[in-house]
């Protein structure tokens, strides 16, 4: 479409468009921003595609573009190209300004994230730089008390000693061929770990288990329209 745009831009009978026309670096960058544009079309369609977009699945999802524009702003073409840079940093603002309003005081992300099998507490117990700007410790360990104390309350638990979940592996940053491909990265911050505890009633060392067994790719359970065999 460049084509179009610039016999448009440089028509002598079209005057009106003459100062919106481009430059051989213009269209540079906005061959760079359509990458961008794909990334995030990427995402979307994996959350609208999704049969069950659940609290987990979208956090999940914000954290990957939140690394992904991070990666961004720190390349050399945008640090070199006030534009793309007031344009990048204007997007990862507004990521960041959705992101707070979803976790800012209130332990529902946590709590969804926590209880699903293929993320759990991975996400907050990773090294990576940003998941410890995103999650301070106090806001990660006062929600994992607030689960605790949910669990306590509506299971009967015993006072045992435990020994505290070991943080999951940490979450790689991503290092492909195509750094535009967001189904490369949502895949590359998929951890897994693999540990055994032995049973027990006390809600802490059951949360405690249940952080320290393997994680799952399968999606839940699909709705189903027909009764199983066994249904009347």
């Amino acid at each position: 479409f460049s084509e179009a745009i610039d016999a448009l831009t440089s028509h002598p009978k079209a005057k009106i468009f003459h100062p919106y026309a481009l430059s051989k670096e213009d269209w540079k960058s906005v061959a760079l921003v359509c990458k961008w544009l794909n990334y995030f079309r990427s995402a979307s369609t994996m959350m609208s595609a999704e049969k069950y977009p659940t609290l987990s699945f979208s956090l999940r999802i914000y954290f990957v573009l939140i690394l992904y524009v991070s990666r961004l702003e720190q390349s050399s073409i945008v640090q070199e190209s006030a534009p793309l840079a007031a344009g990048v940093h204007a997007c990862k603002s507004k990521l960041l300004e959705f992101f707070d309003k979803s976790t800012f005081d209130s332990e529902y992300y946590y709590f969804a994230t926590i209880l699903d099998p293929r993320f759990k507490d991975s996400l907050f117990q990773s090294s990576d730089g940003l998941a410890s700007s995103l999650f301070s410790d106090d806001w990660v360990s006062d929600c994992a008390n607030a689960l605790e104390d949910t669990c306590n309350t509506f299971y009967s638990s015993e006072d045992l000693d435990y020994t505290k979940s070991k943080p999951m592996l940490p979450i790689p940053l991503s290092h492909t061929n195509n750094a535009n491909d967001f189904a490369q990265d949502w895949k590359a911050n998929l951890p897994t770990c693999t540990t055994y505890l032995p049973p027990s009633n006390s809600s802490a060392v059951e949360i405690s288990k249940y952080l320290r067994e393997d994680l799952t790719e399968m999606s839940p359970l699909p709705n189903r329209t027909e009764p199983y065999p066994d249904e009347p």
